[in-house]
Formats: structure tokens, C-alpha cells, sequence
């Protein structure tokens, strides 16, 4: 048994075939978690949206300033057009108009951000709630 160990430890072609196996294993696992990160990237970046419905704020007439989930397929929305804003509920049967709020009591309570980020619903509402100007 010790004359088979010495055989094993005096053969170094055996210790190099050995490291570069372990050297391409080790490439080899880096490339698939190289690849498997781009594709989970890609999951979240391009196909999640999609899936959920989320589109990125455009500008133009009519814009979403800020919307809070309530169940699935249910939401309320604070919505700009023309000036105005209102608060609108979505549901699966539509889009329910729900009241219009105060435009000056609104932009005033809303925070100094970047145009077109989403805000948080709760924080709005709740700011806006605060002014005393709400109805």
C-alpha cells in the first residue's frame, strides 16, 4: 500500500492533468453563472413587465403620477390630464373615476423628483391629507 502511494505522489504529469482539469472546471462554472445572470437580467429587465403590465411613463397629455396596488388586477391611480388631476380606480370589470383632486394642493405636496419616476401612492396621499386641502 505504501509503494502505491509513492507511485501516485512520484508521478507529476498526473498532478498537472489534475489542475488544468480543476482550472476548466472552475472556467466552466464561471461561464454558466455568467450566463444564467444575463438571462436572469433579462427576465427582470424584458419579460416580467410585460407579464405584469408595467409600461414605462411616457410624457405627453395624459400622465399617471402615482399608483397603489389595492388586490390583484385592482389599483388606484392619480392621473394628470389637462391640467386636472383625478383619482381613478381600475378593476376587472374597468376604470372607475372616483373624484378630482386639488391641483394646487397636489403639486404642492408633491416631492422634488426626477419627472416621470413613479411616486409612492401612500406618501402622496398622505402628504396631500396633511395640507388639509384634500376632499
Amino acid at each position: 500500500m505504501p509503494g502505491l502511494w509513492l507511485l501516485q505522489a512520484a508521478n507529476p504529469t498526473r498532478e498537472v492533468t489534475s489542475l488544468a482539469s480543476y482550472t476548466y472546471d472552475y472556467l466552466k462554472l464561471i461561464v454558466v453563472f455568467a450566463l444564467v445572470l444575463i438571462f436572469v437580467i433579462l427576465v427582470l429587465r424584458v419579460w416580467l413587465p410585460r407579464m405584469t403590465g408595467v409600461r414605462p411613463l411616457s410624457s405627453g397629455p395624459i400622465r399617471v403620477v402615482a399608483r397603489y396596488p389595492l388586490e390583484p388586477r385592482k389599483n388606484l391611480y392619480v392621473v394628470r390630464a389637462a391640467g386636472s388631476y383625478f383619482l381613478v380606480g381600475t378593476s376587472d370589470s374597468g376604470v372607475h373615476y372616483l373624484t378630482t383632486l386639488d391641483a394646487g394642493a397636489l403639486e404642492a405636496s408633491l416631492p422634488e423628483e426626477t419627472p416621470g419616476a413613479p411616486l409612492d401612492f401612500a406618501k402622496l396621499m398622505h402628504s396631500f391629507k396633511r395640507s388639509g386641502r384634500g376632499s
